[in-house]
């Protein structure tokens, strides 16, 4: 039985491989879509929106604080809630279905907050947007990342990779 639940777990992980590979260092925060998959408990199975208070419920675990933490630590709190009482030696994978928004903001055509994805820059995200308005200038953007203490734009070059939650502010060119 214990060989039957490896090879399941080697082929989910298998299956999964490319999304684990971004997503070990990946910081979770409000607005990340999950998928928390318990392997033989389809009834554990659930997708969760991560809110505003950083915590998911999970059943017969309770509420545990998802933010702040990767989703192979994610997995391993899950893991350890249901140990024992209820599942003998449970597998838990943590997988991000979607990225929470990033912003971008000024002279581009659809202003608005975007879905993230892996390898995104700021280039990509003014394409997204729609690209620049008539006025806008490639040499006058500012990022905000999310984790910045101060919250001050910053000039940043158009290939400056981007996360979840930051802010892209484009500004006005001089004719």
């Amino acid at each position: 039985m214990k060989l039957v639940r490896y090879v399941s777990f080697v082929l989910a992980v298998m299956c999964c491989g490319f999304f684990a590979s971004a997503e070990t260092d990946y910081i979770l925060g409000p607005g990340d879509h999950l998928q928390i998959k318990v392997y033989g408990h389809d009834d554990l199975t659930s997708q969760v929106i991560l809110g505003s208070d950083g915590n998911i419920a999970m059943q017969f675990v309770g509420q545990i604080r998802a933010s702040g933490k990767t989703p192979p630590q994610l997995a391993d709190r899950i893991r350890q809630g249901l140990a024992g009482d209820y599942i003998i030696d449970p597998i838990v994978s943590v997988i991000i279905a979607r990225y929470r928004n990033f912003y971008i903001q000024g002279e581009v055509i659809r202003p608005s907050g975007y879905p993230y994805e892996p390898g995104m820059d700021v280039r990509k995200a003014i394409a997204l947007a729609g690209g620049l308005t008539n006025r806008g200038s490639e040499d006058k953007v500012e990022w905000i990342p999310e984790t910045s203490a101060d919250k001050n734009p910053q000039d940043v070059e158009l290939s400056q990779e981007i996360k979840p939650g930051d802010i892209i502010i484009v500004g006005q060119r001089f004719f």
